[in-house]
């Protein structure tokens, strides 16, 4: 009796091994593949790509996971099999890849880029710059000075490339987003006020 006993200790011993063994071999060789898919396709073709390859990494291991885990790869687009091993082995790479399951969420789940805020200053231009770019120097009612920087193409009713010299000691409403771009002055980032739009202010 002890001795069936410790067969059937080591029988089950060793079919665990076995199992965790071949599911680990399945899991690396779905990491790999995956890696090696353009993370730029279009998301209906990542996905095509994606389910292929761990399709292809359990082919060989059709009886295991048909016994372990119900899932049919003879019959795998029925009955949600497919899905199933899709959240299988999701859901186990994290242990053996957990940066390419990182870079397969950011992929399946894009963060949205926010929207540049648009913020409006309205003040009296003190001085214009050339540095190398036009800079407006405006000085508020408390006589404090914040510059804002012509990069790109501004919205404007004034003419603005032949007119811009005129707008000295004017006052001007100015719609600007912040940037940070490189300064090669102090040789590092630092946050710019981009003019999106300039035109004279309306006097209430």
């Amino acid at each position: 009796m002890k001795h069936l006993f410790s067969a059937l200790l080591f029988l089950f011993v060793f079919s665990n091994a076995y199992s965790q063994k071949y599911m680990d071999k399945l899991l690396v060789e779905s990491c790999e593949c995956v890696d090696k898919i353009d993370i730029d396709l279009e998301l209906q073709q990542y996905n095509l790509q994606l389910g292929l390859c761990m399709l292809e990494a359990a082919q060989p291991y059709q009886k295991q996971l048909l016994k372990d885990y119900e899932i049919d790869i003879a019959h795998i687009d029925t009955n949600g099999q497919g899905e199933k091993l899709g959240r299988m082995i999701g859901v186990k790479m994290a242990s053996v890849c957990p940066n390419t399951l990182l870079a397969l969420s950011n992929k399946m789940n894009p963060q949205p880029s926010p929207e540049p805020s648009i913020q409006v200053a309205t003040a009296t231009v003190s001085q214009i710059d050339h540095d190398p770019f036009v800079v407006f120097t405006l000085k508020d009612s408390y006589d404090k000075e914040v510059k804002y920087y012509w990069l790109s193409p501004v919205e404007s009713d004034l003419e603005l490339i032949q007119n811009y010299p005129a707008l000295l000691d004017k006052k001007v409403s100015i719609r600007y987003e912040t940037q940070e771009l490189f300064d090669p002055k102090i040789e590092v980032y630092r946050d710019f006020n981009v003019i999106q739009e300039i035109n004279l202010a309306i006097e209430e």
